[in-house]
């Protein structure tokens, strides 16, 4: 094959040869134009725009995380005995206690014999908002669609 186009070349005049390599020559930019170069500039340009949009939302995300930082209110520092104030807070929320133990400075381990399970975890919701943690809960199910409950409350250190 080589040979066959070798002696096609050879018949070939010197003007026909001049406007045959000028046409390989054009037709060799063009498909470097069209075929390289285009789709790279335009994977660059789609590639550097996918990188603004990228860098604007993680910009969104950090001033949406720092105003929810900011704005967000701490609860307060609850001062005084930890048991005290969850036995005061049981009784204004109707509950009576079992067992309220000290367990420390920053934490109290109550025993609520009977109560509704729909009221028990609302209390357990405001007694969270108030800054405290509520580290263990065991709930077993009681008579007359009532719960007992062990729970262990400790108190945030900041």
């Amino acid at each position: 094959m080589i040979a066959s186009l070798h002696a096609w070349w050879i018949a070939r005049a010197p003007r026909e040869k001049r406007l045959i390599a000028a046409m390989v020559a054009l037709m060799a930019i063009v498909i470097l134009w069209l075929g390289v170069l285009r789709p790279v500039t335009r994977g660059l340009a789609d590639a550097k725009a996918a990188h603004r949009v990228a860098i604007d939302r993680a910009a969104g995300v950090k001033a949406g995380l720092a105003l929810l930082r900011h704005a967000a209110p701490r609860p307060p520092r609850i001062d005084g005995p930890l048991d005290q104030f969850i036995a005061s807070s049981a009784a204004e929320a109707g509950f009576t206690l079992d067992g309220n133990t000290a367990a420390g400075p920053d934490t109290v381990s109550i025993t609520i014999g009977a109560a509704r399970a729909p009221a028990l975890l609302a209390w357990l919701s405001t007694v969270e908002a108030k800054g405290l943690v509520i580290d263990s809960a065991a709930i077993q199910p009681g008579a007359n669609r009532t719960v007992s409950a062990r729970i262990t409350v400790r108190r945030v250190t900041r």
